[in-house]
């Protein structure tokens, strides 16, 4: 089994792995053109998840580029 610091984990043979950005600049105070994408697949029949965000011209902007998908398909443990 393999995990991954966000607490993501992925059965045998594969791979768990995170994709953060930190101080992109797109939250908080955005008087220009601010935007931020994050993407990532790994291993074997991976899927792949990706979030954006553009904000043009905005005081202030708060942005959540959180994703709740949830799949899990194991055997059971019996030997």
């Amino acid at each position: 089994m393999a995990l991954a610091d966000n607490g993501s984990f992925a059965n045998d043979g594969s791979n768990a792995a995170v994709a953060t950005i930190g101080g992109s600049g797109v939250g908080g105070n955005n008087t220009g053109n601010s935007s931020t994408t994050q993407q990532q697949a790994v291993g074997s029949g991976a899927s792949n998840q990706n979030t954006s965000a553009q904000v043009s011209g905005s005081a202030f902007t708060a942005i959540d580029q959180s994703d709740h998908s949830v799949d899990v398909n194991f055997t059971p443990f019996f030997w």
